[in-house]
């Protein structure tokens, strides 16, 4: 199985997705902080078992500027509006989170318990 999200430390420089309800109401899509020990907590107890995981930095360029108008067709951030600030505030950051789950066939779901990290 092979899972992808977000990475959190994306979140918390601001990505996430604007949209408008059927209403017409702005919204924003609520992206979760998970960790890497969260997919952990989820994943083990069913028997799944960690083949890789990557956690690729951007790499690219923050996008260039763009003019300001309604706020939902912004871009996702506001990254291209301060890219200089952007670079710095990001060039350590991943910006996704890639596992690769296995399980074996016919293989039971493990009955140990794992705290999840606070």
């Amino acid at each position: 199985m092979i899972a992808t999200d977000i990475h959190h430390e994306h979140v918390l420089l601001g990505s996430m997705p604007h949209v408008r309800t059927e209403a017409g109401e702005p919204r924003l899509i609520y992206s979760y902080q998970h960790r890497a020990s969260d997919y952990l907590a989820a994943a083990l107890p069913l028997g799944l078992e960690v083949r890789a995981c990557a956690e690729p930095r951007n790499g690219g360029t923050a996008g260039s500027r763009f003019p300001i108008g309604e706020w939902d067709t912004w871009p996702w951030s506001l990254i291209g509006q301060a890219p200089e600030a952007y670079q710095a505030a990001s060039a350590t950051s991943p910006v996704t989170i890639m596992w690769h789950f296995f399980k074996e066939h016919g293989q039971r779901e493990k009955s140990t318990s794992r705290s999840r990290s606070a």
